[in-house]
């Protein structure tokens, strides 16, 4: 995957779903696990964007969070389907990946585990190190777009995951 705002090089197998016109697609390398999400609703002025992951080797591990990030316009009362270590976190110009302390989500700062990336306002790639990840062997994610301002989730793949687009949590 080349990214650069196009979404040609990405394979059928690699789109998640289409939901609101737009698409979420994801993929891995030996170095690198890449995520775009395409469509009228991609441009990130107007949206926040999260990926969340889950990179134990054992998935009944305790560690991790099952709230998708701390104090972001009440998207820490949504609760997700298993216990993140990781959050690719994208509001307009600020993208970073987050990780998990034990107890809180830890913001190391703006870039920070981001190997490459396109923000456009219809397609958005993004390349994260697997290193800053801590190269794990298993992998579960979940994609997330929410309202600028509010809880409102608009998107969420795997598209069997809700996104009801109201005030409600998410549980």
């Amino acid at each position: 995957i080349t990214v650069d705002g196009s979404i040609g090089d990405w394979l059928q197998e690699e789109n998640m779903g289409l939901r609101n016109g737009n698409t979420f697609y994801f993929t891995w390398s030996s170095t690198a696990v890449y995520i775009a999400y395409a469509g009228p609703d991609a441009d990130t002025a107007a949206a926040d964007f999260f990926v969340l992951f889950d990179t134990h080797t054992d998935y009944t591990s305790p560690g991790g969070s099952l709230s998708p990030v701390a104090n972001w316009d009440g998207a820490e009362n949504h609760v997700l389907p298993f216990r993140a270590d990781y959050a690719l976190c994208v509001e307009g110009d600020y993208k970073a990946v987050r990780n998990w302390t034990g107890s809180e989500w830890n913001d190391p700062g703006n870039g920070v585990g981001i190997a490459a990336v396109s923000l456009g306002a219809a397609v958005n790639e993004i390349a994260i190190s697997r290193a800053y990840l801590s190269n794990p062997s298993k992998l579960r994610v979940l994609f997330f777009h929410k309202w600028d301002t509010q809880k409102n989730v608009y998107n969420a793949y795997p598209i069997e995951n809700p996104a009801p687009n109201t005030e409600t949590d998410v549980q």
